[in-house]
């Protein structure tokens, strides 16, 4: 089973707050999925549920065998650290310590952070020290990447130089990716098909499905399809909150 799929997923906490009810979707092997809609919509406990972190209260999930990492919203390094420890922790904690030191070298140098390897988190700025968390994650070729809003702290520039350098990493290794984010533009720019979600508790609204080719340039941030499917996904979020409201 190489796809991703839930089915009817439901999720009510013991004080009673329903944080998600009936999310069905699927996605398949090396696809890049995005997670959208408001804050507190349960993006990221959906993520949490396909990580297994979190038992459904109902419905099922299937995800790829194989090898999951998770991309947390802050890098959550160890600040005692160099960023090569950082990037090796994976394996040492696994036992792979073959190749480790060839693995961990190749990733530093995919995230552009091969002359950073001795230096410590505090050294780094917010953008570097995501590229470490990034370099940490893949550096064990998981077939799944959970990524929950890894770069909403950072500014548009930096936010804009990661999702590119994400998706090279994602075209090279052809992982499954599956990203939340509250940021429209990140998800139409990144991802070949978007589940826009309700407020909590959190439904799927609607599926987009996203039609341009890749590799992504970033020029196409600029074109005309491009603003125009950012404009017809956020008025589904708003629709998302209208229906959410009319039924709450």
């Amino acid at each position: 089973m190489n796809s991703l799929t839930t089915q009817s997923l439901s999720l009510t906490f013991p004080n009673g707050v329903e944080a998600l009810h009936d999310v069905s979707f699927s996605c398949g092997e090396s696809s890049f999925l995005s997670l959208l809609g408001p804050s507190g919509c349960g993006k990221s406990t959906l993520l949490r549920i396909i990580a297994e972190l979190i038992k459904p209260t109902e419905g099922s999930l299937q995800r790829p065998a194989g090898e999951l990492s998770f991309v947390f919203q802050a890098p959550t390094l160890l600040p005692w650290r160099t960023v090569r420890k950082n990037v090796q922790l994976p394996l040492e904690l696994s036992r792979n310590t073959r190749e480790a030191s060839e693995r961990v070298n190749e990733m530093l140098e995919l995230v552009g952070l091969r002359q950073f390897a001795n230096a410590y988190p505090h050294e780094l700025s917010g953008g570097m020290q995501m590229r470490v968390s990034l370099a940490r994650a893949l550096v064990t070729r998981p077939r799944l990447l959970l990524l929950d809003e890894p770069f909403g702290a950072l500014d548009d520039i930096t936010r804009q130089r990661l999702n590119e350098e994400l998706l090279t990493l994602w075209q090279r290794d052809k992982f499954t990716a599956v990203f939340v984010t509250h940021n429209v533009s990140e998800a139409v720019f990144l991802s070949q098909r978007v589940l826009v979600m309700t407020p909590r508790p959190g439904r799927i609204h609607e599926i987009f499905d996203i039609p341009f080719a890749y590799p992504r340039e970033r020029q196409l941030r600029a074109s005309a399809e491009f603003a125009q499917l950012c404009g017809a996904l956020s008025n589904s979020i708003n629709e998302g909150h209208e229906h959410a409201a009319a039924h709450a």
